[in-house]
């Protein structure tokens, strides 16, 4: 049997597998360093103030209140882009298996793009679990129980 010596897809999988990999670890930073600078807590406290007013009146006069829609941050796109770029490079990894390239570049490339898939949604589970644990925080300080089971 012939092997074909030709690794090309194994190892672009591989580099973008790994691009994927350290982007996935950075992704907080390269969110922050991308994004429009974050206002104070005072100014969000206000915003939120204002629109709970006019939210208020508009029920009052028995009109629909419709808020201004916001703008999507920049850094909204990094997560989708990572886990893209994670299963592309798995994808890549993929084809050289089906060329017959050899199998631990193919290998190594499916399992770092898969790995950059995963490091990035376990980021994002992460962060929902100490926001949920965050609010519950929150309102048991503020005396609300939950009802149990």
């Amino acid at each position: 049997m012939k092997r074909n010596k030709n690794n090309l897809l194994g190892i672009i999988g591989c580099i973008l597998g790994f691009i994927a990999l350290v982007a996935a670890f950075y992704s907080p930073e390269i969110a922050a360093a991308i994004g429009p600078p974050t206002k104070p807590l005072e100014e969000n406290v206000v915003d939120f103030a204002i629109k709970l007013k006019e939210a208020a009146e508009s029920k009052a006069k028995g009109v629909e209140y419709h808020a201004e829609p916001t703008e999507p941050l920049p850094s909204a796109i990094v997560i989708d882009a990572i886990i893209a770029a994670g299963l592309i490079a798995a994808g890549f990894g993929l084809a050289s298996l089906i060329r017959k390239e050899q199998r631990a570049i193919a290998a190594a490339a499916m399992c770092l793009g898969v790995g950059a898939a995963v490091v990035q949604i376990s980021i994002l589970v992460a962060a929902a679990l100490i926001f949920v644990i965050l609010v519950i925080a929150a309102l048991s300080y503020l005396g609300i129980e939950f009802p149990s089971a």
